[in-house]
């Protein structure tokens, strides 16, 4: 793999972990509504949703560091501020 494609799965990589943790945020929320309206069956599934995900994130994570580093590494913002999946 090239050092352009290196440094892409990286930025890719951060972004689909920052991705999931906004994702478990939501879960968290409206798992909490579900809660509170007394759909504990429902909540409970969330529940679950936020487990995986959790585990989704650290899979993630152990993808970046069994990867080396790009030789020319940028700041990871990308030219115009964000990244494209």
């Amino acid at each position: 793999m090239d050092d352009k494609k290196l440094e892409k799965i990286h930025i890719l990589l951060k972004h689909w972990i920052d991705h999931n943790k906004d994702h478990v945020k939501g879960y968290i929320s409206w798992g909490q509504e579900l809660e509170d309206a007394n759909f504990k069956k429902a909540a409970k599934e969330l529940e679950t949703v936020v487990n995986l995900s959790k585990e989704i994130t650290i899979a993630l994570a152990m993808a970046i560091e069994n990867l080396p580093q790009p030789k020319n590494k940028s700041d990871n913002t990308g030219e115009h501020g964000h990244h494209h999946h």
